[in-house]
């Protein structure tokens, strides 16, 4: 039977990888504490666009979606010579 889990974010995505391909158990095996529960919770922070964009709600691809009104320069008038 297969579980898919629910990823809330890119951190959880990173730390599945890592422990699908087996990197996870190679650095668990040198070192104690790699930090990965710390860089996961960081990754999985809602405020990053790659959060937003793939893991984020409908309403949050909307507001990415939405073209601004001007790009901020201002319009330039073309003079007759």
């Amino acid at each position: 039977m297969i579980i898919i889990k629910k990823h809330k974010g890119f951190g959880d995505t990173v730390a599945a990888v890592a422990e699908v391909t087996g990197i996870k158990s190679i650095v668990e095996s040198i070192t104690e504490d790699c930090g990965c529960n710390e860089r996961k919770e960081k990754l999985n922070n809602p405020n990053l666009l790659i959060n937003k964009i793939f893991y984020g709600t409908e309403q949050d691809i909307q507001v990415l979606r939405k073209q601004p009104e001007s790009s901020g320069e201002k319009e330039r008038v073309s003079e007759g010579a």
